[in-house]
């Protein structure tokens, strides 16, 4: 199983030189939910308090200041005890995104990997309730 990489309080220059403020924002409510990883995700969590148990693992506790690299190809269970933020980066850090990006919209819905023109417009209006 991969694992999970969590620096607690990693130092403000390991943060600017990762352009970690530049990174897009990320929020979610108190709530629990499966998640798999497609590709690397590297996050910053600015507040709240997270559980996430990798499927077949043990449970991994984090929170405000930690920065956490999930592999690609981990399954998990997400349970968010505080409403959550954080900055997150898809791809490997070393070779920034690769392919195109996963849209994440203000609720939590989240359209994975390329989607093609003709089908996003439709999907969003789905997931937005305007079908």
């Amino acid at each position: 199983m991969k694992s999970i990489l969590c620096e607690h309080k990693p130092s403000p220059m390991k943060l600017e030189v990762l352009g970690v403020y530049d990174w897009p924002i990320w929020k979610k409510e108190a709530s629990k939910f499966p998640w798999k990883y497609d590709r690397q995700e590297t996050c910053y969590l600015l507040r709240g308090k997270v559980i996430v148990t990798p499927d077949g693992g043990e449970p991994q506790e984090f929170g405000r200041g930690d920065l956490i690299t999930f592999p690609a190809g981990l399954g998990c269970t997400w349970e968010i005890l505080e409403s959550v933020e954080k900055h997150y980066r898809l791809g490997s850090t070393a070779f920034g995104v690769k392919g195109t990006p996963t849209l994440v919209l203000e609720n939590g819905d989240v359209i994975p990997g390329y989607v093609p023109p003709d089908q996003l417009g439709p999907r969003l209006a789905q997931l937005l309730g305007r079908n």
